[in-house]
């Protein structure tokens, strides 16, 4: 089989690619350590409020693919009947979903709850963080967290 010719800038991309571990195929290029450890800085923080059933601020955790735990804090104003909207807010890589404080008050003020969620690995959560999972952990934690808002109260809130 003839191979149709490349040029330099391919070539050198392939290479990179294999050294890389991925082969070629772009799912193994996102997951590969040496990328995740640039993309990603998981930090650790033990969660003050987890199972918590009432009062302001509750953590807990959501379960994704491959048994591995999304961790979260839900921050609800004094009034639960004046939630009018929960805003899900996946936060960046430097911070964790208990340094939202400010955030939650700020909120607050305009009859919106905050849920704060992480990715894997960071706070209490488990497993390692993933470029290739961020979307589907997105989805599975959007779904599981309708009980998590049901239990608090705001259920019917919308949801952005």
């Amino acid at each position: 089989v003839a191979r149709a010719p490349t040029s330099e800038m391919e070539d050198m991309l392939a290479g990179m690619l294999g050294n890389l571990g991925s082969g070629g195929g772009g799912e193994a290029f996102w997951d590969n350590p040496m990328l995740s450890n640039i993309a990603f800085h998981p930090s650790k923080v033990e969660p003050a409020h987890l199972g918590a059933t009432s009062g302001p601020v509750r953590d807990g955790t959501f379960d994704v693919s491959g048994g591995d735990k999304v961790s979260y804090r839900l921050y609800l104003p004094s009034d639960i009947s004046s939630v009018k909207v929960v805003v899900y807010f996946f936060h960046g890589n430097a911070e964790v979903c208990t340094a939202m404080d400010d955030v939650a008050d700020m909120l607050h003020g305009h009859g919106a709850a905050l849920l704060s969620i992480d990715y894997r690995g960071y706070s209490w959560g488990t497993g390692q963080p993933s470029l290739t999972k961020l979307c589907a952990d997105t989805e599975q934690c959007f779904l599981a967290s309708r009980k998590v808002l049901a239990d608090a109260g705001c259920g019917g809130a919308k949801r952005v």
